[in-house]
């Protein structure tokens, strides 16, 4: 299946769904062998649901990983915790599961917006020497979407 090919109405779901329990980010860390710094698009989803996790593989088919990240207490009542569940894309594939959804994205249509900026500067080529030209952009991007995160959006 792929990106490309799920219906306008999984995309939509897959969109609902990232608005509500999806982030988006620009990351940022230093690399210690060269002392660069790496920015990274990054997609993921956290939900108690093993069955929602395995349906956004299966709908995305990408190579993302998926990982238990934390338990959520309900109420106060230690019998009440459920384990949370992520599943995280990154890179290029992070950029097109954007690309496809944010037609359909309300709540996080403006980061969904810079992300896709943000991949259209980077570009998602290994080795590319001359990112450090883009370096000053790449983190005003970064910054923007903090920005945008801590607005609530």
């Amino acid at each position: 299946m792929g990106l490309d090919n799920i219906s306008d109405i999984d995309a939509a779901y897959i969109a609902g769904v990232l608005d509500s329990d999806g982030c988006i980010q620009i990351s940022r860390r230093n690399c210690h062998r060269n002392s660069n710094i790496q920015y990274n698009l990054e997609v993921s989803f956290s939900n108690t649901s093993t069955a929602l996790i395995s349906y956004l593989r299966e709908q995305c088919l990408l190579a993302g990983y998926t990982y238990t990240n934390k338990v959520i207490q309900q109420d106060n009542r230690p019998h009440r915790r459920r384990i949370c569940y992520t599943y995280r894309v990154s890179g290029l594939m992070a950029h097109n599961l954007i690309r496809r959804t944010i037609p359909f994205l309300t709540a996080k249509r403006d980061q969904a917006r810079l992300a896709i900026r943000f991949g259209d500067t980077k570009g998602f080529q290994q080795g590319n020497r001359s990112l450090k030209l883009l370096y000053p952009t790449l983190q005003q991007m970064y910054e923007d979407m903090r920005n945008l995160k801590l607005g609530g959006t």
